[in-house]
């Protein structure tokens, strides 16, 4: 039961890491950023460890919260390591690429690794609107070992994201497979979780945008 308590737990948490600096407005409420405590990946232990707040606590009704409480104290993620096609995630994408399809110029692309062995790039604008696109990589081999040893995969990841967002829809052609729910993309490519979203809203203009420039990334990988 614990592995069963850590699996959800992990799988929450992995997926909130790709969603990190987004922020969320009214239409898209589940696109909550969240960062995620290296203390996290140690609950994820041999089966039959137990954490004192629990696992169940983490994957409680309000994930953010929790997540967020032990950021606090957490020492800063490191910059980016190499992404599949080399260099980091933020490699993957060109700034113009993405300012064409967000409608915005691009000023900065900050890569980072998290906790759990996500990576992640977030481009973002600096005039208002907003306008942020975030793009978080996960590959199996990346995984803590006391998460791979718990039966945690690229797989299990991707398979486990889809039940945090219950009306997510299937998205044919990116990748092996992948779903998406109003504007955050998940999908697996081989041993490759992806996890992308925007934070602009869900008008047309930026479904379309997620879905190129996600499309695109996955394409490379």
């Amino acid at each position: 039961m614990t592995v069963n308590r850590v699996r959800v737990a992990t799988v929450a948490l992995s997926l909130m890491v790709s969603l990190a600096a987004c922020g969320s407005d009214g239409d898209d409420k589940e696109s909550t950023a969240a960062a995620t405590a290296p203390s996290t990946a140690n609950a994820a232990s041999a089966p039959g460890s137990s954490s004192p707040a629990g696992a169940e606590s983490i994957a409680a009704s309000s994930p953010a919260v929790a997540a967020t409480a032990e950021a606090s104290s957490a020492a800063p993620v490191s910059s980016a390591a190499p992404a599949p096609a080399g260099g980091t995630t933020c490699d993957l994408l060109t700034a113009a690429e993405v300012a064409t399809a967000i409608g915005a110029k691009v000023v900065k692309a900050v890569p980072t690794v998290q906790p759990l062995g996500a990576k992640q790039c977030v481009w973002a604008n600096d005039t208002v609107p907003v306008k942020t696109y975030s793009l978080s990589i996960t590959r199996t081999e990346d995984l803590p070992e006391a998460m791979r040893g718990a039966g945690q995969s690229a797989t299990t990841l991707y398979e486990g994201s889809k039940n945090l967002f219950p009306g997510a829809q299937p998205l044919p052609g990116y990748g092996d497979e992948a779903t998406i729910a109003k504007s955050t993309i998940m999908a697996r490519k081989g041993d490759v979780f992806i996890s992308a979203s925007t934070f602009f809203g869900t008008s047309d203009e930026a479904i379309a945008a997620l879905k190129s420039l996600t499309k695109q990334a996955i394409d490379q990988l």
